[in-house]
């Protein structure tokens, strides 16, 4: 059975129970990163979680053609939805995004 996993409140990052905080106010979870960085535990110039954050942001974003469930993966080879297990995903393109595209290739 795998582990479960959750989402950092501030940086989207995953992470498993063993390596999250929850926030002073009780409401919002974090990875242990971003907890020392809040709360005073590491100096600032050692902050690294915006470029985890930019890093995740930069990940293609696919879709399951089964579920329509969105996700963003590190490579585009050999992935699986992780909602539903399918095989058939697709890279996930707006209409802004087919829109630019359209634009750069006449030029």
């Amino acid at each position: 059975m795998k582990p479960l996993t959750y989402r950092c409140g501030n940086c989207e990052l995953s992470m498993t129970s063993q390596d999250s905080r929850y926030s002073k106010d009780g409401k919002t979870l974090l990875c242990v990163d971003c907890h020392s960085v809040i709360y005073g535990k590491r100096p600032s110039h050692m902050v690294m979680v915006p470029n985890k954050r930019d890093a995740v942001m930069n990940r293609p974003v696919m879709i399951c053609e089964s579920c329509r469930y969105r996700f963003r993966v590190r490579s585009l080879d050999g992935n699986r939805c992780p909602n539903c297990d399918s095989a058939s995903i697709t890279r996930y393109e707006t209409d802004v995004d087919k829109i630019l595209k359209e634009i750069s290739q006449l030029r």
